[in-house]
């Protein structure tokens, strides 16, 4: 299993920490070490994914459980936002969910309340990501959790993007909202799980 390059510090500190407790004899320590170092590479995880190739189909941008689909507004528009929540045991990879251009990224600090609460898209650390598409823009929004302190986006202003390309990751629980034009039909129901690239959200 292929593990994401953010991933590798948290895996080696305590890797090599379980070693050193092994060789004191600190035999429940270094198994506790040992076990969180399994962990690491369990949640740092970067599976293959066979993204779809229908190019009016909107993909999830990260894997979870959708918790919430609302209808809203975005630039004046009608548009659905889309909310997954993901726990510590899912991939925390985030991925493009349809062709287009960068148009912007915009970070706002906040709070680390949990991410299942339903307001902490307006409260909590994100960052959101605005893509121009043939469609209409869309924006995704990567939201810190509890746990969470570090989001990473590797996108810049400009750049042309493919739907199911990865481009950031939030470490440890977290929630991404996807934000789609209303004209899109919505094809996933509350309660249900997704994967990043992979799961079909919504078709133009």
């Amino acid at each position: 299993m292929k593990i994401a390059k953010e991933g590798f510090i948290f895996i080696s500190i305590f890797a090599i920490l379980s070693v050193i407790l092994f060789g004191l004899k600190f035999t429940i320590s270094g198994a506790i070490s040992l076990i969180i170092a399994l962990f690491m590479c369990c949640f740092f995880r970067d599976p293959k994914r066979i993204i779809p190739t229908d190019p009016k189909a909107v993909l999830s941008p990260a894997d979870g459980t959708i918790t919430d689909i609302k209808e809203t507004t975005f630039e004046g528009k009608p548009y659905h936002q889309i909310v997954i929540f993901l726990s510590v045991f899912n991939v925390h990879i985030n991925r493009i969910p349809f062709k287009g251009t960068v148009r912007s990224k915009t970070y706002t600090r906040g709070k680390f309340h949990a991410a299942f609460i339903k307001d902490i898209d307006m409260k909590n650390e994100r960052m959101e990501t605005v893509l121009d598409t043939h469609e209409g823009p869309m924006k995704v929004v990567q939201i810190a959790g509890l746990l969470a302190r570090r989001i990473v986006n590797y996108l810049n202003k400009n750049e042309p993007v493919s739907a199911g390309s990865k481009f950031g990751i939030i470490k440890f629980s977290s929630r991404t909202d996807l934000y789609v034009p209303k004209n899109a039909n919505i094809l996933i129901q509350k309660g249900q799980s997704v994967k990043g690239g992979q799961t079909i959200l919504a078709q133009f």
